[in-house]
C-alpha cells in the first residue's frame, strides 16, 4: 500500500495594525513638531489660509505579517473635517527613520509611489487599497497628501482620546489579509513557505516509495538549498 501525504492548507487570517506613529507637519511652521502636545490627535492634509500647507506621516510595525502571503491590505483613516471633495493621495515614504515627537515639514521623509487615490465625498471612513508589493520589512510609512494642496481635511490621530469607550473605532489602521504559509511544494509539510532538512528526508523517502514526481524533488532540494522563505 502506498503511503499518502497529507498536506495541511495555510488559512488567512486578518489583522489590524494601528499606527507606532502618526503626525503632521506644516510648511508655514518648517522647524515646529505637531506630533505631540496639543497637536496630536490631528492629523491633517492640504492647504488652509491661515496655516498654509499640512502633510500627514503614518509609520506601521508589520513585523507580525513577515515571511507572510499577503492577500490585501487596506490603509483606513477616519475624516473630522474636510473642505469640498478633495482628492486624498496615499504615498510610499522609503525612509522609517521619522519618529512623531520630531518630524518637521524641514526634516520630514521625503515620498515616492504612489500608492491609491481616493475622492473624500462624506466625513465616513475612507479607505486605501494598499499593494502587497509594500507589505515587506518590519516597518511600513505612508504619507497623506491632498491632491492640489488647495483645500483643508482634518482627521483623528491615533492619539484621539476623549475616555469613553470606543475611542479607537475613530483611528487610522492598516488591515492586512495573509497566509500564514505558502505550500509551493509538497515537500513544505507544515505549510511555511520553507523546504527544512527534517523536510526534505521525508519527502525523498516519500519519492523513493513512488509518492511524488522526479521534479517535485528537484524543486524542494533547491528550495531547500537556498533556505527560501526560511
Amino acid at each position: 500500500m502506498m503511503a499518502t501525504l497529507i498536506l495541511p492548507c495555510a488559512m488567512a487570517e486578518t489583522v489590524k495594525i494601528y499606527p507606532s506613529d502618526d503626525a503632521f507637519v506644516r510648511d508655514r511652521f518648517p522647524s515646529q513638531n505637531f506630533g505631540v502636545g496639543i497637536w496630536e490627535q490631528d492629523l491633517r492634509a492640504g492647504y488652509n489660509v491661515n496655516f498654509g500647507i499640512d502633510r500627514s506621516y503614518f509609520k506601521f510595525d508589520i513585523s507580525s505579517v513577515q515571511g507572510s502571503v499577503i492577500n490585501s491590505a487596506v490603509f483606513s483613516i477616519d475624516p473630522a473635517f474636510s473642505q469640498a471633495s478633495p482628492v486624498l493621495d496615499l504615498s510610499f515614504v522609503s525612509s522609517n527613520s521619522w519618529s512623531e515627537e520630531s518630524i518637521t515639514w524641514n526634516n520630514k521623509p521625503a515620498f515616492g509611489s504612489l500608492i491609491d487615490s481616493e475622492v473624500l465625498t462624506s466625513l465616513d471612513r475612507i479607505e486605501f487599497s494598499v499593494d502587497s508589493s509594500f507589505i515587506n520589512g518590519n516597518e511600513l510609512s505612508f504619507v497623506l497628501t491632498e491632491n492640489g494642496e488647495d483645500t483643508d481635511v482634518v482627521f483623528e490621530s491615533k492619539d484621539y482620546y476623549t475616555g469613553a469607550p470606543g475611542d479607537e473605532t475613530r483611528w487610522p489602521y492598516l488591515e492586512i489579509n495573509y497566509d500564514e504559509g505558502s505550500c509551493n511544494t509538497d515537500a513544505d509539510v507544515d505549510c511555511n513557505g520553507c523546504v527544512e532538512m527534517g523536510e526534505l528526508l521525508n519527502f525523498i523517502s516519500e519519492w523513493k516509495l513512488g509518492n511524488a514526481q522526479m521534479s517535485e524533488l528537484l524543486n524542494a532540494i533547491s528550495m531547500w538549498k537556498s533556505g527560501q522563505g526560511c
